[in-house]
C-alpha cells in the first residue's frame, strides 16, 4: 500500500538549515535602544564621539566617569530595572540565568512567574524565571522550544489554558516541554515529530482539513489510509494511519499504531543523521549536476576546442570496478527515441554490440524526455580495462579523438572482453542540447548478485542523479504497511514459426532463473502462453487461447484454456516451445495479444481462466518479425530503422487502438505493461524491426530486447525485474536519487542487495524486496534525498 507523501513536506535541506524563531519581543523592548545598538552591533555614544553627561542607567555608558556602567552605579542599583527577579535562584548552576545583561552586568529582563512572557501557555513560573534548559543563552520563559527538540512550548504544552500545569506524558516529574523524550520510549520526540507540528505527518483529524505543507485533499477527503466518516468537516478514522505518516510517530505515544512499538517503525532513518551522504558536482558551462555517493570521484574533463554544449566529466566507483561518465552535446533533434539511436550509432566501433533493452520512455524529474536504463552487451575484440572502454565511448559520443581530452584517469579495474554498458539520455530542446549519462563494467561482476557493481551501474543510468546545475536537494521520507500480495499475470504472445526455435529455447532454458528471480522477491504470478495465430485460418479457435499441457504436435490444440501456476514450469516450457495451433507463416502477434487480454476478461478472484482482479498485468511479445497487418500496409518497412515523420505518423496511428486497450482507455480491467523480445535497430540476425509493437512497448513503459541474442537469459530478467516492480506495493511519491535511498523494516534496516535486502525498479518508482520475509502489516519506512526541481509524477 502506498503512502501519500505530501509536498513541501521535507525536513532537510542543503540549501540552508532551518532555525527556531525565539520569541525575543518583548526582550529588545526592555533592553532599550542604546543597549540594543551595541548588542546588534551599532554606534553607542561614546564610539560615536557624542559626550553624554546626563546618567542612563540602561546604555551601556560610563556617562558620568566614574568607572562604572550602568546597574554597577550606585546611582542605578535602586531602579526598577536594575533588580532581578528569578524563581529557584541565579547564577547559572542547574541550567539558570542571571538574565539577559546590559553592558554594565545587571539584568534587563524582569521575570514575573504569574504571567507568560513568551505566549506558549505555560506561567513563568512552570518554566523557571531565569532557567535555559537548552543552554541556548534565552531563558525557558522566552523560547518558544525550552527543551530545544524542535517542537514549540505552545504544542508540548498540552492544552490552552495557563492554570493548569504543563502535560507529563510519561509521569517522571518532566513536563514534556523539557523533556526530550516526553513518552519514553528511548526515541527523542525531535526524531518522532520531525518538523514539530505536533501533528503524525499528514494525518487529517477533520475531513477537508488544510494542513501547512500538505497537499489540499477535498472537502469529504482525509489523509492517505484515513476515510472520512460524516462528509465535510466530518472525522478522519483512524486518527493516525501508517500511510499518510510521513514516517513520523507521536513523541505522546509508545506505539503510534496498534500492535506496532515506535521503536519497531524504523523511522530514525528519516533523521538529519540517518540520511544517506551525498556529494554534489556542477559544470555551470553545461547546465549539469551530479549526484554522487562519497567514495565516487568525479572528474571535469578539458576539451580542446570545444563547440557549442560540449562538455564532459568522468564518474569512477573503483571498489566496484565501475567507470561512469557524463556527456553533453549539441543536438538539433527533437525526439528523444532518435537521439538514442544516434548515440548507439555512434559507438558501434566499441567491439560487438547487442541490445538487451532499449530502457523506458519517460520524463525526468524535471520534465524534459529522455529514455533511462537501455543496457548494451559490448564485446570487444582483445581485452582491456573499464576505464579505457569508457573513454574511448566518451570521444567516440563526443565525435573527437581521445587526444582531444584533457583529465582522462589512470587505468583501473581487470581487463575483460564481455562488458555491459547502461545510458540514460536526456533532451533538453529549447537548450538544442542531448545528455548522456551512463556506466560500464565486466559483464560478469555486473551480474553478479553478491556484489555492489550491478546496482552501481543501474544507479548511474537510471536518470535518478541528473539534474540542472542550480537544482536543490531534500529529503523525504515514505511509510508503507506491506503484505504478500504483490501479485502479476503475465501473458507471452509467442512466434512458433521455425526461425524463432532458438529464441523459444532460449527462453525456456532461463525459464528456471526467471521463476526463481520472480519467487525470490515474493512475486504472485501465473503464466498464459499463447500463439500468433491468423484469425481466419483452420486454427482460429487458438486465437489468444492459453496453453496447459505438454504436447510435441505442432498442430496440438494446447488443452484448456487457463494460466499456470509457478509449479507448472514443465508446463510452461513445453508450451513456449509448442504454444496451441499452428500459425503457419503468418503473424499476427498484436491481434493475439489483444484477444487474449479480452478471452480472459472480466477479472476475477479465483477463476484460473481469468485475469485476477489484484493482479499486475504483463504481455510481452516474442517474435522476429513485424506483425502481418502492418507488414502489409506498407508504411513500416520491415528493415528500415527509423521511419520517416510520415511513417512514423501512420505507425502511430495504426496501433493507437492497440495502446488505447493497454493503458485501460478501453477497459480499465485491460490496462497493462507490454514487453517485446523481437528485431530492434542493428540486430545481427536479420530480425524484421518489430515497429508498432516497440510504440506499444515504449506506451505501456514496457522494454524492448534484442531478440538476436545467443541467450536472451539478461534481457529476461530484465523484464522479470520490471513485472516485480510493477507489482510492488512500495511505490515512492518521488523519483529519489536511487543511491540514497535507505530502508527499514519493522525496525530494522534491510541492505540495498539484490541477494537479499530490497532493490529500486526506476522504470516503475517502486521498491522490491528479495528473499526478505515479511509479514501482514509490516511496516516500511523509506527515507530518500531527491532534487527539489521535480514538476513531472513519478510513473504509476
Amino acid at each position: 500500500m502506498k503512502r501519500n507523501v505530501q509536498n513541501n513536506r521535507n525536513f532537510v535541506s542543503n540549501r540552508g538549515t532551518v532555525m527556531r524563531k525565539r520569541r525575543i519581543g518583548l526582550l529588545l523592548a526592555v533592553l532599550g535602544l542604546a543597549s540594543l545598538l551595541v548588542a546588534f552591533g551599532g554606534c553607542d555614544s561614546a564610539s560615536s564621539g557624542i559626550e553624554d553627561t546626563q546618567k542612563t542607567c540602561t546604555d551601556g555608558v560610563d556617562n558620568d566617569g566614574d568607572g562604572l556602567i550602568d546597574c554597577d552605579d550606585p546611582e542605578c542599583k535602586l531602579l526598577a530595572q536594575c533588580q532581578q527577579v528569578t524563581e529557584g535562584g541565579v547564577g547559572g548552576d542547574g541550567g539558570f540565568l542571571d538574565g539577559p545583561k546590559n553592558e554594565g552586568g545587571a539584568d534587563a529582563y524582569i521575570c514575573d512567574p504569574e504571567k507568560d512572557d513568551d505566549n506558549d501557555n505555560i506561567l513563568n513560573k512552570h518554566e523557571g524565571c531565569g532557567k535555559d534548559s537548552d543552554n541556548d543563552g534565552v531563558p525557558n520563559t522566552l523560547d518558544d522550544d525550552s527543551d530545544g527538540d524542535g517542537i514549540p512550548d505552545i504544542v508540548e504544552a498540552g492544552d490552552t489554558n495557563t492554570s493548569t500545569d504543563p502535560v507529563d506524558t510519561d509521569g517522571d516529574g518532566i513536563p514534556d516541554f523539557l523533556d526530550v523524550d516526553s513518552d519514553n520510549d528511548s526515541i527523542p520526540d525531535k526524531d518522532e515529530d520531525r518538523n514539530g507540528d505536533g501533528r503524525v505527518g499528514c494525518c487529517r483529524v477533520t475531513c477537508g482539513e488544510k494542513i501547512a505543507g500538505c497537499k489540499d485533499v477535498p472537502a469529504d477527503g482525509c489523509g492517505a489510509g484515513q476515510t472520512c466518516m460524516g462528509g465535510a468537516g466530518g472525522t478522519c478514522m483512524p486518527a493516525v494511519e501508517v500511510l499518510c505518516s510521513n514516517g513520523e510517530t507521536d513523541p505522546k505515544k509508545k506505539e503510534t499504531f496498534p500492535g506496532k512499538p515506535d521503536p519497531s517503525v524504523g523511522n530514525f532513518i528519516c533523521t538529519a543523521t540517518g540520511l544517506t551522504k551525498v556529494t554534489l558536482h556542477k559544470d555551470t558551462a553545461s547546465d549539469t549536476q551530479i549526484v554522487l555517493l562519497p567514495a565516487q570521484t568525479y572528474t571535469q574533463l578539458t576539451i580542446a576546442n570545444a563547440q557549442g554544449k560540449e562538455a564532459a566529466a568522468i564518474i569512477d566507483d573503483r571498489a566496484n570496478d565501475v567507470a561512469g561518465g557524463v556527456v553533453s552535446i549539441s543536438t538539433q533533434g527533437k525526439v528523444v527515441a532518435t537521439e538514442l539511436n544516434s548515440v548507439i550509432s555512434a559507438v558501434q566501433s566499441l567491439g560487438t554490440i547487442t541490445t538487451r533493452s532499449t530502457g523506458t520512455v519517460s520524463k525526468s524529474h524535471d520534465g524534459f524526455d529522455t529514455v533511462f536504463s537501455v543496457e548494451l552487451a559490448v564485446v570487444t575484440a582483445q581485452a582491456v580495462d573499464p576505464n579505457d572502454l569508457r573513454n574511448d565511448f566518451i570521444a567516440l559520443v563526443l565525435n573527437k579523438p581521445k587526444s582531444d581530452l584533457t583529465g582522462l584517469p589512470a587505468a583501473f579495474g581487470k581487463t575483460a572482453t564481455n562488458f555491459v554498458l547502461r545510458l540514460q539520455v536526456l533532451l533538453r530542446p529549447n537548450d538544442q542540447q542531448l545528455l548522456i549519462l551512463g556506466a560500464l563494467a565486466d559483464d560478469a561482476l555486473y551480474k553478479d548478485d553478491t556484489k555492489k557493481t550491478g546496482i552501481t551501474v543501474d544507479d548511474l543510468s537510471n536518470g535518478t542523479p541528473l539534474a540542472r546545475a542550480n537544482d536543490g536537494t531534500v529529503g523525504e521520507c515514505d511509510a508503507y504497511t506491506l503484505s504478500r500480495d504483490s501479485k502479476a499475470d503475465i501473458i507471452w504472445v509467442v512466434d512458433e514459426s521455425g526461425s524463432m526455435s532458438d529464441n523459444r529455447a532460449s527462453v525456456v532454458n532461463n525459464a528456471n532463473e526467471l521463476f526463481n528471480r520472480a519467487l525470490n522477491a515474493g512475486l504472485d504470478f501465473r503464466m498464459g502462453v499463447t500463439n500468433v495465430i491468423y484469425p481466419t485460418s483452420s486454427y482460429a479457435y487458438a486465437v489468444g487461447k492459453f496453453c496447459s499441457k505438454i504436447s510435441t504436435s505442432s498442430t496440438d490444440d494446447g488443452g484448456t484454456d487457463r494460466f499456470l501456476l509457478p509449479t507448472e514450469q514443465a508446463i510452461f516450457e513445453s508450451c513456449i516451445r509448442n504454444p496451441p495451433g499452428y500459425e503457419g507463416g503468418t503473424e499476427w502477434t498484436q491481434l493475439n495479444a489483444v484477444e487474449a487480454v479480452k478471452k480472459h476478461l472480466p477479472r476475477a478472484a479465483n477463476d484460473p481462466a481469468k485475469i485476477r482482479t489484484d493482479a499486475k498485468l504483463v504481455v510481452i511479445y516474442v517474435t522476429d518479425e513485424i506483425s502481418l497487418p502492418l507488414q502489409s500496409s506498407g508504411f513500416a518497412p520491415s528493415s528500415t530503422c527509423s521511419l520517416s515523420t510520415i511513417q512514423q505518423a501512420q505507425v502511430n496511428n495504426f496501433v493507437a487502438p492497440d495502446v488505447n486497450y493497454f493503458l485501460g482507455r478501453v477497459d480499465p480491467d485491460a490496462k497493462a505493461t507490454v514487453h517485446m523480445i523481437g528485431g530492434v535497430c542493428g540486430n545481427s540476425c536479420g530480425a524484421q524491426i518489430g515497429h508498432g509493437m516497440i510504440e506499444i512497448a515504449a506506451a505501456t513503459n514496457g522494454t524492448t530486447g534484442d531478440v538476436c541474442q545467443a541467450d536472451l537469459g539478461s534481457t529476461l530478467q530484465i523484464i522479470i525485474d520490471d513485472i516485480i516492480g510493477a507489482a510492488s506495493a512500495a511505490s515512492l511519491e518521488y523519483v529519489p536519487i536511487s543511491s540514497t535511498i535507505k530502508v527499514s523494516l519493522d525496525g530494522v534496516v534491510q541492505p540495498r542487495s539484490r541477494e537479499k535486502g530490497f532493490d529500486y525498479r526506476r522504470a516503475n518508482n517502486t521498491l522490491a524486496f528479495i528473499s526478505v520475509p515479511f509479514g501482514q502489516g509490516s511496516i516500511v519506512v523509506v527515507s530518500y534525498l531527491r532534487f527539489t526541481g521535480q514538476v513531472s509524477t513519478p510513473i504509476p
